[in-house]
């Protein structure tokens, strides 16, 4: 799983996209679950209609979401709801790469 990192004038990853190509929704949103103190507040349910937003979660206090822009992207995009950079994004970046390396 390639991740393409989104960084601000600061050089710091304010978001990133991952291919969809080898991975559902589902199972993004499973990883998001997995995550150390991650709290998911909402994710896709079974049959439902596909939705351009369809992860949203919560890591210390920050907010995120994960979206298939225009809804058939090659891409999945996740960061900040509100877009912009928070700590605990890294925490998250950490664990899509780390589910590249055993192979999600």
């Amino acid at each position: 799983m390639k991740l393409f990192e989104i960084r601000d004038d600061k050089d710091r990853i304010v978001a990133f996209e991952v291919s969809n190509l080898f991975v559902s929704r589902r199972r993004v949103a499973r990883l998001v679950k997995s995550i150390p103190g991650a709290r998911t507040t909402f994710s896709p349910q079974f049959f439902s209609w596909p939705q351009a937003v369809f992860c949203r979660f919560e890591i210390d206090g920050g907010k995120f979401l994960v979206e298939e822009p225009f809804g058939d992207s090659s891409r999945y995009w996740v960061g900040g709801d509100p877009p912009g950079w928070h700590p605990a994004l890294s925490k998250v970046v950490a664990a899509f790469e780390n589910a590249s390396v055993i192979g999600l």
